[in-house]
């Protein structure tokens, strides 16, 4: 679909994959994949059911390093987003209704670790020997 090749695989030492997935419905997962080679995060929508992918895979490029790598992915139901975070702080906020907007930011300049989402509103991360909350802040149509 996407050709995946031997430059996807996972960093040599590092048990994370360079790939996630989230439910965004009962049939719908939304899938968000690293290529480290291009430095290209690619995301789309996929139906487990009609095993397809939904419309068409949205690349964006990042400017960060090979051996970062996407480590979590949050579904926003109230806002029809996707929130996806990067080991090395980058984070990527995707517009389920039109997969071509895409926001990108550097939330740290720490490593992430182990991250929740709570109340539909908060991420906390883990970073080192800190805890970090994030809140996002703004409207759904907002061009922040």
């Amino acid at each position: 679909m996407l050709g995946i090749d031997n430059s996807t695989v996972s960093i040599n030492g590092v048990h994370d994959p360079i790939i996630n997935a989230c439910f965004i419905s009962d049939e719908n997962i939304f899938v968000n994949l690293f290529h480290k080679m291009s430095g290209t995060n690619w995301h789309f929508k996929y139906s487990y059911k009609e095993r397809t992918i939904l419309g068409e895979a949205v690349a964006t490029h990042l400017n960060c390093s090979q051996l970062n790598f996407p480590i979590n992915n949050f579904y926003d139901f109230e806002r029809e987003e996707v929130y996806c975070f990067y080991r090395h702080g980058e984070s990527l906020t995707v517009d389920l209704n039109d997969l071509a907007k895409v926001r990108t930011q550097t939330i740290v300049t720490e490593s992430l670790g182990q991250m929740y989402f709570i109340y539909n509103e908060i991420v906390v991360a883990n970073s080192s020997d800190t805890v970090l909350f994030f809140k996002r802040v703004g409207t759904r149509n907002d061009d922040n």
